[in-house]
């Protein structure tokens, strides 16, 4: 079976019919190999925070999602938040929004994570 320049299997036109199931199946493969691993999302909500100030969510991935752990991206819709991801495993991480601002955020803040395992 031949294959594109970046890997990808395709029947070619002296391959029987009666194997297509195994060329599809063949590049289904391909394709979720080239794509990596799991995906998972979430949101937490942080507190209002004065200038300065610190607060910590501990986040818990769904059970096997991760076999190592994976890249987070982390992100407030306070602009006055500042996010990071730290202590990250295979089952979760800290997610911590800090404000720098100069002055407090007005009200609680949405933030959202995304983890994906990396691409292999």
């Amino acid at each position: 079976m031949p294959s594109t320049a970046r890997g990808y299997p395709y029947p070619a036109g002296t391959d029987r019919v009666m194997d297509g199931d195994n060329a599809i199946a063949a590049l289904a493969q391909a394709v979720n190999d080239k794509l990596g691993g799991p995906t998972v999302t979430g949101e937490v909500t942080f507190p209002i925070l004065a200038n300065g100030a610190s607060n910590n969510v501990a986040v818990t991935f769904p059970a096997g999602r991760f076999a190592a752990a994976p890249a987070i991206y982390c992100q407030a819709q306070n602009g006055r938040l500042s996010t990071t991801p730290s202590s990250v495993t295979a089952t979760g991480f800290v997610f911590s929004a800090t404000n720098f601002s100069g002055g407090a955020t007005s009200s609680t803040a949405l933030a959202s994570w995304l983890a994906t395992a990396p691409i292999s």
